[in-house]
């Protein structure tokens, strides 16, 4: 049975790519891989059959996508995905390589923390599980003073568009996902505090705005 890719496991092969120096792969190199992702909390233990994600299965997908690199005719089993953004990594391998051993390094984390919703699955360019925990840190550490009452991207007022009792404003981490780490406390990170329509932007637009002018400057593309 076959079972679609996700952002997260395409990224943590393009990432697994981007480290070497050559396009040779063996399979005894890849079973590591291949352990991981079968172990990534993405996909229902029912659809895990022998061949989900196996180092053999892993290899035929990585040779057809140097394949569709290469001009050659791309096999039907080619996921598009991986060809764009294994162009898209060439640009900045350093970047790509971070975000994926972030998803590798808060792997701990994911079983504690009760994975989102479907519709959370294409929000984050760094996919699902990245945006998920960031979402969770916001969430639990970004405690918001009852001072602030303005969205400080927009500057749409709180009181304005809710009424009173419910919080208009979320906390953005400006801590970027591949910075993320599975035991870390960010009550003392950085935060600024938005509205939804702001969050949702600053979530998907890239690169990450760290500083709370560069999330001002969204207004201005």
């Amino acid at each position: 049975m076959s079972v679609g890719w996700t952002q997260d496991e395409v990224i943590v092969v393009v990432g697994f790519l981007m480290q070497r120096q050559e396009r040779q792969v063996s399979t005894l190199q890849i079973e590591p891989l291949s352990d991981f992702l079968r172990g990534l909390p993405i996909h229902p233990k029912k659809k895990h059959d022998p061949s989900f994600r196996s180092a053999s299965g892993l290899l035929g997908q990585i040779r057809y996508l140097y394949k569709s690199l290469s001009g050659e005719k791309r096999n039907s089993h080619m996921q598009e995905q991986f060809v764009t953004l294994y162009r898209e990594a060439q640009k900045d391998k350093k970047h790509m390589v971070q975000i994926a051993e972030a998803i590798k390094r808060c792997m701990p984390v994911y079983s504690e923390i009760p994975f989102g919703a479907q519709e959370e699955q294409g929000d984050f360019p760094e996919g699902a599980l990245l945006g998920h925990l960031h979402r969770y840190y916001e969430a639990r550490d970004g405690r918001i003073a009852p001072a602030v009452q303005r969205c400080q991207v927009c500057g749409v007022s709180q009181q304005k568009t809710c009424r009173a009792g419910v919080r208009l404003l979320q906390a953005y981490l400006l801590v970027p996902p591949e910075d993320l780490a599975p035991d870390a406390d960010y009550k003392k990170a950085p935060f600024i505090y938005v509205c939804p329509n702001c969050h949702h932007a600053l979530h998907q637009l890239r690169p990450w705005r760290k500083t709370l002018q560069t999330c001002r400057d969204i207004l201005d593309e």
